[in-house]
């Protein structure tokens, strides 16, 4: 086992992985134990490469896993064993969920046992799915190069329809139509016929709805359409039957289905070209009127939409794929306002507005794409949590003021010129009638011209004083102590400006740790307490503590996990000064997702998280203090870890409070930290992993017995 096993790096033995996902969900069933000698005899082909992203050998276990996952009780994975044995060949070629596979067959059994435990599709399927093995086994991985997706297509019907009649019965149906599908319908890839898909998405939410069965041969009629290319994110040939289904989710019982059945009929040619919600289209004034309906069923806009909508389609036809290349967002944005605020009159008095403002939106608006102009973009997101606060209508001179400064680049993910209109639009999210918006304005606008160069939530920053405000304000609406840090924000504006974007590069983040301190504390005193603190030591932390880059000191950021779900425990206060002692080894490089020094106080705080009020946390100081050497190397949880003894302790811990089997498996996993030193990170290079095998195998089992004996048989 010692070679690798990082669940996302280069395993030498999963055996023992299997094992612990077939305990997680199957508390009290027998197999953990009795598959351990079986795992054992399997753990060869395991070891060559079975990490879930990488490269595999063999996972005839691990499809037994998944397969044990929702069906406790069921005696599939025994019986299976056998079956999954003869096609280990075939599956040990490459079944990586995201790699290359050779045969899923077994595969797609496990996804079929998912939600229908008791049924008995699964072992009848059996028979179906070997004689189709060889076309899945050309290439099904769900996000590669698919050759069959009938049975594949048959299991996600079952999801949500169990006892519906429908999967066994469909079998024939997809089978026939199977030389279609077998092309390529990889939900990512590139799709022959998706008539079979559209129905399994139509049946999600309304099961028991007759649209299923009556909807086959209408979709049958239509299937040389959406044979050419309908796949969710590839190129679709008609969106009709798409448009239904969409429709159908959130309104059940309501009429529009099927009376909208001849109208999207007419409406197909222009629909057939390209509407993939990712792809390219050229007509959605369908589509506008589905996501119109999702949250509004019952409102009359629908309906009375349509005739609008239809005469804009035209500028709507050319490209309003929401992640394509759009012409007029008009009428999608009257879509994302009517989301939140039905009842509101706000969507039909806007529409002029928004028509006026059409030809800057049209050149591109795509939420992800090419902007022009997101005044009215903005507009949307700020009424989307405040419906009734009358900030909407009077920001719009505002906002159309600022548009130009907008208009360049503000998409969410892409070049922004000026966020300032932006920031206001989060800080309003939560706070609806906090004044702090209106009033921030003026201020935000002063530092404009900072924010303007590049603070794309995850680009560029050159201030982002004003970010951290907003989410300071997020859930503490009512607290005084938004406004009042602003001058102390304002102060350390400089050191945030030079990179502090969320994933970007920070040089100072004393202020984005007291946020997160707020976050879940709100009335604590601890936040403007800690202030001076904070910045005493922001020094160290302005060097590079952002989440995910490179830290100098996380003594504070330690504090912060320790009270996010411990609030009113003294144990925040108690332990800043043990925490500033080791703050030194913890200033090296701690950062949750870097190279840290020593991570013994980081074990306190996970320990602490679920079991507040539990002894356990103070006493076993001394006990992580001692090791705290070894800890000390690399055990950043996606580092380099030299003990995670301690660290195992952690997770065991984190489900099992008042078990005593944490504190009797110290001895047991001291013995084996030797091997556990290496490299056991969860995400680096692990050494030997039969204790962490234990700490997973406890989490949803607390008070099962098993575990103390065979760990210490099956270490290498």
């Amino acid at each position: 086992m010692s070679a690798i096993w990082d669940l996302f790096r280069h395993p030498d033995s999963t055996a023992a992985a299997v094992h612990v996902r077939a305990r997680r969900t199957i508390a009290g069933d027998k197999t953990g134990e009795e598959a351990i000698p079986q795992l054992r005899r399997e753990s060869k082909a395991l070891s060559a490469a079975w990490n879930l992203f990488r490269h595999p050998d063999s996972t005839a276990a691990a499809v037994h896993v998944r397969a044990r996952r929702t069906i406790a009780g069921d005696k599939t994975g025994e019986e299976a064993i056998p079956q999954l044995r003869r096609e280990s060949k075939a599956l040990s070629a490459a079944w990586n969920l995201f790699g290359h596979p050779d045969s899923t067959a077994a595969a797609v059994h496990v996804r079929a046992r998912r939600t229908i435990a008791g049924d008995k599709m699964g072992e009848e399927a059996i028979p179906q799915l070997r004689r189709e093995s060889k076309a899945l086994s050309a290439a099904w991985n769900l996000f590669g190069h698919p050759d069959s997706t009938a049975a594949a297509v048959h299991v996600r019907a079952r999801r949500t329809i169990a006892g519906d009649k429908m999967g066994e019965e469909a079998i024939p149906q997809l089978r026939r139509e199977s030389k279609a599908l077998s092309a390529a319908w990889n939900l990512f890839g590139h799709p022959d016929s998706t008539a079979a898909a559209v129905h399994v998405r139509a049946r999600r939410t309304i099961a028991g709805d007759k649209m299923g069965e009556e909807a086959i041969p209408q979709l049958r009629r239509e299937s040389k359409a959406l044979s050419a290319a309908w796949d969710l994110f590839g190129h679709p040939d008609s969106t009709a039957a798409a448009v239904h289904v969409r429709a159908r989710r959130t309104i059940a019982g309501d009429k529009m289905g099927e009376e909208a059945i001849p109208q999207l009929r007419r409406e197909s040619k222009a629909l057939s070209a390209a509407w993939d919600l990712f792809g390219h289209p050229d007509s959605t004034a369908a589509a506008v009127h589905v996501r119109a309906r999702r949250t509004i069923a019952g409102d009359k806009m629908g309906e009375e939409a349509i005739p609008q909508l239809r005469r804009e389609s035209k500028a709507l036809s050319a490209a309003w794929d929401l992640f394509g290349h759009p012409d007029s967002t008009a009428a999608a944005v009257h879509v994302r306002v009517r989301r939140t605020i039905a009842g509101d009159k706000m969507g039909e008095e806007a529409i002029p507005q928004l028509r006026r403002e059409s030809k800057a939106l049209s050149a591109a608006w795509d939420l992800f794409g090419h902007p022009d102009s997101t005044a009215a973009a903005v507009h949307v997101r700020v009424r989307r949590t405040i419906a009734g606060d009358k900030m909407g209508e009077e920001a719009i001179p505002q906002l159309r003021r600022e548009s130009k400064a907008l208009s360049a680049a503000w998409d969410l993910f892409g070049h922004p010129d000026s966020t300032a209109a932006a920031v206001h639009v989060r800080v309003r999210r939560t706070i609806a009638g906090d004044k702090m918006g209106e009033e921030a304005i003026p201020q935000l606008r002063r530092e404009s011209k900072a924010l303007s160069a590049a603070w794309d939530l995850f680009g560029h920053p050159d201030s982002t004083a004003a970010a951290v405000h907003v989410r300071v304000r997020r859930t503490i609406a009512g607290d005084k102590m938004g406004e009042e840090a602003i001058p102390q924000l304002r102060r350390e504006s400089k050191a945030l400006s030079a990179a502090w974007d969320l994933f970007g590069h920070p040089d100072s983040t004393a202020a984005a740790v007291h946020v997160r301190v707020r976050r879940t504390i709100a009335g604590d005193k601890m936040g403007e307490e800690a202030i001076p603190q904070l910045r005493r030591e922001s020094k160290a932390l302005s060097a590079a503590w952002d989440l995910f880059g490179h830290p100098d000191s996380t003594a504070a950021a330690v504090h912060v996990r320790v009270r996010r779900t411990i609030a009113g425990d003294k144990m925040g206060e108690e332990a800043i000064p043990q925490l500033r002692r080791e703050s030194k080894a913890l200033s090296a490089a701690w950062d949750l997702f870097g190279h840290p020094d020593s991570t013994a106080a980081a074990v306190h705080v996970r320990v602490r998280r679920t079991i507040a009020g539990d002894k356990m946390g103070e006493e076993a100081i001394p006990q992580l203090r001692r090791e705290s050497k070894a800890l000390s190397a690399a055990w950043d949880l996606f580092g380099h870890p030299d003990s995670t003894a301690a660290a195992v302790h952690v997770r065991v811990r984190r489900t099992i409070a008042g078990d005593k089997m944490g504190e009797e498996a110290i001895l047991q996993l001291r013995r084996e930290s030797k091997a556990l030193s290496a490299a056991w990170d969860l995400f680096g290079h692990p050494d030997s992993t039969a204790a962490a095998v234990h700490v997973r195998v406890r989490r949803t089992i607390a008070g099962d017995r098993w575990g103390w004996g065979d760990l210490g048989a099956s270490r290498e």
